[in-house]
């Protein structure tokens, strides 16, 4: 028979009164406090107290980092706003990258009851486009899997009271029927708008004197209460597989409705059993193994005593140890739809600390609730909480039903976790801080080092928990600790903004170093992933006799004998940059002299460590097997490039001669697509600068005082090509592919070699010159790709072995290395113009801490596997939030002044002269923020635009500019200034053409009197007048 998954809950994130986190919660219970207030509601105009635990703070939100607008931020509910935080925050706190809940199937369920916000909002005399959306049940659940990319289900569940617990059972049933791998289930409650309140206070529901008196004879009903509990759920398997952290397993869960009763909010006894039976029958486990009953236990005399009878009947009944019966909601109220959740999140934290916390305001048992025959009392101090034998985990149940009638029970059991073995603690600790913000960095450094300096003994274990649980985002700042003065104050570097992931760094693997015995242990300083790659290889080299006799004693710690001193470093320097590359440092390119050779080519992947060791051990060794490198490798002392292919001047004179162009049909339209965007666009004219005339002058370049018709047709050929470069580079990222509609395939495939940065224009120029080109491939060419690669380098080819094997030959040479002469070995990280160096003399971590710092992703789980640290809490991601309320928001985003233009409107003027500022205003006004508030290189995304803004921008764009706009565009990666170039190229006016162009075009032109700023404008827009260069070329 196969066996039922279990699912078990790895994150947890709640947002309570009074309570910051889960320790904070965990004291609340434990110290026995309450959050109840008598106060009034934010939204009671009359300011009518009652008693509530209400959370303050509610109108903040980070919209910046949910890359939602400020109009449509105000518009939301705010329970939208702050579950999309705390789903954050649990994700965060299971340690699931983001990437793997969207890759795998992630289910998302959301309890939910009222909605205060959409009584407020129709009370207000304007909506606008978001506010449907911001107030729908069905977004709450339905935002969460937008913005986190989780294609699984996505359900709201609105059972009144009961929803979070129907959710959790909706989240179990779809994990262990294999519909999904992960689920995320959250209980949002917010109450500020009176309208609920009042309706239950006529319905003598709520609570006048000390808030919920769960099953007391004093209990009068309950205080409201907010919360937002978010948990993700999965297969214990999985969790187990990745040694994540286990709050607890959930063995079994059932929902029932209890059908006709005498009114619809009427408690039913034989439901609230039914779904209890129906529950243990899921958990397949017997009722006396629950100790302990989380009820619903709201303080309403209708409700206690039939749950209390209902759970006595089922549980109460011939076991050898009282059950314990207690509710959270003395403590925080009745959070009604998060209330099954909340209960959950309670328990789940008993199991862990196994102990049971008071349940407060019960004095003395509701008359109702007394009955004979049974095991149970409600638990009105702390107490230790154990199981009838030592073998048996803990097992507790939760209740919960709805004023519907929908009834849920969830069975959850306690996993002890295994502590980590006892390890010995590296010297030294990187801490890696990263945000989104620089704002929100600089308050989590505070934040961090705070907790860091209080639990200074546990800083391991921490630094675990922070690099295997956040994302690794722009904003960074890291701080090391050394074992010797971990009380100390803590210093994080200042923060710094590395850029997007493919503009952060370029790196550079550089060898040229020597090592001794203590070499690996002083650059390792206690982390184990040294150590664990040193054993591995020298296992996996214990199969050549040879080799094993050779290094019996690499791993002793004893000085290493003379005759074994250059195989020994050999080695330890391919040990060093080989955990610096398993650990995420990738290089572009490899460089180093004549007797770094054989190692580069070893790391390269080029030939194996054993053939090298082999070799080095005895050079009549014959190394036979040769690979293409994982990158290419340049060797300073002979000048020789080991790559996987090569592009010849062969290759790209075969194109150039083959006809670049589909046909004469068009160009004219092509060339006039260049000059518009040219003479309206900086950032093009920039681009084209850059591709085509790059290092070109007539004087020095083509000698153009003593022009032939020969060299004349080679610079049309040349600026033209790299005129259509530029436009295809430019206008890509729109989504239009000029070189389709014009270009052959010869000329596409030129094209591919010049974006993909194989080849620039300078090889092109090179080839029409005559000249000869023999450049190197950084990448690897994927040879579907490149149809008419006719000259292809193949790695495998005589002539390439024979040049390896004479560089290997000559590196034999310079191996025996002069204990007199070491030289550091080194990385280099090239940034943004700067180059560093790295020196063997720091250790792994401090190496690996700079890397990152400067942009560099790190592998930090290699560092820090799971089985080396206990679990712990840690905190939680500081958001940037702002205030969005809709007491001033729909006047306030009409408000913004609007920049205008210093130049008097002038009728003859082109309207595209004073497009920067119309497009600026324009967005800012959709969006509800000041111009001023906005850059030109702001992406639309994010700044908040969804279909919705798309849609309204697209039409005001088309009806200011007289252009068809594609909503296809808006919806692509745009910036404000892609936008703006855009309506630039394909606006209905343009600009006037160039009369020295035209001279030149028509050979009236004495270049001899240009400027050079002339006669460099002349040389891109010569591209863009006539029809005559074509048929010249033709």
């Amino acid at each position: 028979m196969h066996k039922e998954k279990e699912v078990v809950v790895t994150g947890l994130s709640l947002r309570l009164p009074k309570t910051k986190d889960k320790q904070q919660f965990w004291d609340m219970l434990t110290e026995g406090k309450s959050s109840i207030a008598n106060c009034h509601l934010r939204e009671d105009k009359h300011k009518k107290d009652g008693l509530f635990s209400l959370l303050e703070d509610i109108d903040l939100f980070d919209n910046k980092f949910f890359n939602t607008s400020e109009r449509e931020s105000v518009a939301m509910d705010p329970q939208q706003r702050l579950l999309l935080e705390e789903s954050y925050q649990c994700i965060l706190d299971s340690a699931i990258p983001l990437t793997e809940l969207s890759k795998d199937i992630t289910d998302v369920y959301v309890g939910s009851m009222g909605n205060d916000y959409a009584a407020l909002t129709m009370e207000i005399p304007e909506f606008n486009s978001y506010s449907y959306l911001g107030n729908n049940a069905s977004i709450l659940a339905n935002r969460v899997s937008h913005f986190f990319d989780l294609q699984g289900k996505s359900v709201p569940v609105q059972t009144a009271s009961s929803s979070s617990l129907v959710a959790i059972d909706s989240a179990i049933r779809s994990i262990k029927n294999s519909k999904c791998e992960y689920a995320l289930v959250a209980g949002v409650t917010l109450n500020f708008h009176p309208w609920k309140a009042r309706c239950f206070d006529e319905s003598m529901m709520l609570s006048h004197k000390a808030g919920s008196r769960p099953f007391d004879g004093d209990g009068d009903g309950y205080a409201i209460g907010d919360g937002i509990i978010v948990m993700l759920l999965q297969s214990k398997q999985k969790a187990l597989e990745n040694n994540q952290r286990i709050y607890g397993v959930l063995k079994g869960s059932a929902v029932c409705h209890g059908g006709k009763a005498l009114s619809l909010q009427t408690p039913q006894l034989h439901a609230q059993e039914k779904v209890i039976q129906q529950a243990l029958d899921s958990a397949q486990i017997n009722p006396s193994m629950i100790s302990y009953v989380e009820a619903h236990g709201s303080g309403t005399s209708a409700g206690d005593p039939v749950e209390y009878e209902s759970i006595v009947n089922r549980y109460g009944k011939n076991r050898k140890l009282h059950l314990n019966i207690g509710s959270i909601k003395a403590n925080y109220g009745h959070l009604e739809a998060a209330a099954g959740i909340l209960g959950l999140a309670k328990v789940l934290l008993m199991l862990e600390n196994e102990q049971i916390p008071p349940t407060l305001n019960h004095d003395v048992l509701n008359p109702l609730c007394s009955f004979s025959g049974h095991k149970a009392k409600i638990c009105t101090e702390q107490v230790a909480w154990r199981s009838s034998s030592k073998k048996q985990a803990l097992t507790a149940a939760v209740n919960s039903f709805g004023i519907g009638g929908v009834n849920a029970h969830v069975i959850v059991q306690q996993y002890k976790t295994q502590r980590a073995v006892n390890r010995q603690e590296p010297g030294v600790l990187f801490v890696p801080l990263s945000s989104k913000t620089e704002n929100s960095l600089k308050e989590a450094i505070e934040v961090w080092s705070e907790h860091l300096l209080d639990n200074h003994n546990n800083q391991y274990d921490i630094t675990g928990n922070l690099v295997a649980k956040r994302e690794q985002l722009s904003w960074r700042s890291g701080c090391l600790i050394r074992k010797c003065d971990e009380k100390a104050k803590l210093i994080f570097s200042k923060p710094i903004h590395t850029g997007k992931p493919s503009e952060m760094t370029s790196v550079e693997l550089c060898c040229d170093d020597k090592h001794d015995h203590e070499s690996l242990t002083k650059f390792s300083d206690g982390y184990t992933c040294v150590e664990k790659l040193t054993q591995k290889t020298l296992k996996n080299l214990e199969s050549c006799s040879t080799l094993k006799e050779a290094l019996k004693d690499f791993n002793s710690g004893k000085p290493w004998p003379d005759e074994s001193r250059v195989i020994y470093s050999f080695l330890s320097r391919y040990l060093m940059y080989s955990v610096l590359l398993q650990a995420g440092v990738k290089p572009e390119v490899a460089k180093g002299k004549t007797n770094d050779t054989l190692l580069l080519l070893v790391l390269a992947e080029v030939i194996s460590l054993k053939e090298s060791l082999c070799y080095i051990a005895d050079t009549q060794y014959s190394i036979e097997n040769y690979h293409a490198p994982k990158f290419p490798i340049l060797l300073s002392s002979s000048d020789a490039v080991i790559d996987s292919y090569r592009v010849s001047s062969a290759y790209i004179s075969h194109l150039l001669k083959s006809g670049v162009f589909r046909s004469k049909a068009n160009l004219q339209e092509l060339i006039q697509n260049f000059n518009t965007l040219y003479d309206h666009s900086e950032g093009f004219r920039r681009l084209t600068a850059e591709l085509v005339i790059e290092d070109i002058t007539f004087n020095s370049w083509l000698g153009f005082k003593k022009s032939t018709k020969k060299k004349y047709e080679m610079l049309h050929q040349y600026m033209l090509f790299g005129g259509i470069l530029s436009l295809v580079k430019y206008t890509r990222k729109w989504g239009i592919r000029y070189e389709e509609k014009y270009l052959s395939s010869y000329g596409i495939e030129l094209i591919s070699l010049l974006e993909d940065n194989i080849i620039n224009m300078s090889h092109v120029k090179a080839v029409l010159r005559n000249e000869g080109y023999n450049g190197t491939v950084i990448k690897r060419i994927p040879t579907s790709q490149y149809k008419n690669y006719s000259e292809l380098y193949r790695f495998n080819e005589a002539s390439t072995v024979k040049t390896l094997k004479r560089l290997i030959e000559a590196s034999q040479s310079s191996l025996d290395l002069d204990e007199t002469n070491s030289i550091e070995h080194y990385l280099k990280l090239t940034k943004q113009g700067r180059s560093l160096l790295f020196s063997s003399r720091l250790s792994l971590i401090e190496t690996l801490g700079t890397f990152w710092e400067l942009g560099v992703d790190i592998e930090w789980n290699y560092l820090f596997p799971r089985e080396t640290y206990n679990h712990k809490d840690i905190p939680g991601y500081v958001f940037e939030r702002q205030s969005f309320w809709l007491e001033n928001s729909y006047t306030q985003s009409n408000t913004h002044e609007i920049i205008k233009s210093e130049r008097n409107p002038d009728p003859t003027t082109d309207e595209t002269e004073n497009l920067p500022l119309q497009v600026l205003n324009i967005v800012s006004l959709l969006i509800g923020r000041a111009p001023a508030e906005l850059q030109y290189e702001q992406r639309l995304s994010d700044i908040g635009f969804d279909s919705i803004l798309e849609t309204k921008l697209k039409y005001q764009l088309e009806n200011q500019f007289n252009t068809k706009i594609p909503i296809s565009l808006l919806a692509s990666d745009l910036t404000i200034n892609d936008l703006m170039q855009y309506i630039t190229l394909n606006s209905k006016t343009s600009a006037s053409g160039d009369s020295l162009t035209e001279q030149f075009l028509n050979k009236n032109l004495n270049i001899e009197n240009l400027t050079e700023k002339q006669m460099d404008t002349l040389l891109v827009d010569v591209l863009s007048k006539k029809s005559e260069l074509m048929e010249e070329l033709q």
